[in-house]
This record gives structure tokens, C-alpha cells and sequence, in this order.
């Protein structure tokens, strides 16, 4: 009988694959699972800005913090593109107020939005540092990066 000085099962080597094991479970639960991305569009009456397929787990977060609407006006802001004959040129915040429902946040400004002025809509919500793919390659930010788009009324 030969007698190996190699345990491939050895404790040492067990140990090695199960802190791997726990580090990749970490690594990918640190995503989002949301496979849809998030859907900013004006309501069906154009009186309000929603924000769809939030992430649950940050929207029962946000549900749960006792004074949250600060946090809210940071996180959803709708910034106002200047007339064609505004001589400023500059995007002004527009003042509203955000609310939570169990699927969505909705953006409803003090003053009706206007006919064919344009809105940028910048956020933090379902934002991250970067995807599993960026990771993999070392191309993540420092920083998460807000997402932004331009509705046009």
C-alpha cells in the first residue's frame, strides 16, 4: 500500500473552498436582482412623473425610515430645460413631492408640467457601482453614477 503525503480532502483545502464559495455568494448578492431596468415615464395623463420596477427591497427600505421625505427630494430630482427663449440657458430643480407605493415612486410637481418644455429626471434608485460583468473585467466605478433621462411633454 503507497501512503500519500497529498490529502486532497484535507481540512485546510475544505476551508479554502468554502470562504471562496461564501465570497462569490457575497459578490452576487451585493447586485441587484431586478432583472428589469428602472422604466421613468410621465403617467398616462402627464400630471406626474412614475418611477417603475423599483427594487423592492429599497422601496420597503425607504417605506420604513420615519422621516424620509428629505431623502426622497434627493433621490428623485426633475430639473426643468429652459424655454426656447429664455435667455439663461440653465435647468432649474422643479418643486414637488415624491410618494411610495408598493411597486413605484411617483414624482408630482406644485406646477402643471408644460407642453413641449423638457424634463430631466436624475435619480439614485436601482443605481450601483457597477454590474457583476464590470467586476469581473476591474471596471467599477468609485462612485455610483445617478441614471438620468430627458421626458419631453
Amino acid at each position: 500500500m503507497v501512503k500519500s503525503n497529498f490529502r486532497l480532502f484535507s481540512g485546510k483545502y475544505i476551508s479554502w473552498a468554502v470562504f471562496f464559495s461564501i465570497c462569490l455568494l457575497l459578490l452576487t448578492g451585493c447586485f441587484s436582482s431586478n432583472s428589469k431596468p428602472l422604466s421613468i415615464c410621465f403617467s398616462s395623463d402627464s400630471t406626474k412623473i412614475e418611477l417603475n420596477n423599483v427594487d423592492r427591497a429599497g422601496l420597503w427600505r425607504l417605506s420604513s425610515l420615519e422621516s424620509r421625505d428629505s431623502l426622497l427630494k434627493e433621490l428623485v430630482v426633475v430639473l426643468q430645460s429652459p424655454s426656447e427663449e429664455d435667455s439663461l440657458a440653465m435647468e432649474l430643480p422643479l418643486s414637488g413631492y415624491v410618494t411610495l407605493s408598493d411597486s413605484n415612486v411617483v414624482f408630482k410637481p406644485d406646477s402643471p408640467f408644460v407642453k413641449g418644455r423638457g424634463y430631466l429626471v436624475v435619480t439614485h434608485l436601482n443605481a450601483n457601482f457597477a454590474e457583476l460583468n464590470d467586476v469581473f473585467h476591474g471596471e467599477m466605478s468609485t462612485r455610483v453614477q445617478p441614471l438620468q433621462k430627458l421626458l419631453v411633454r
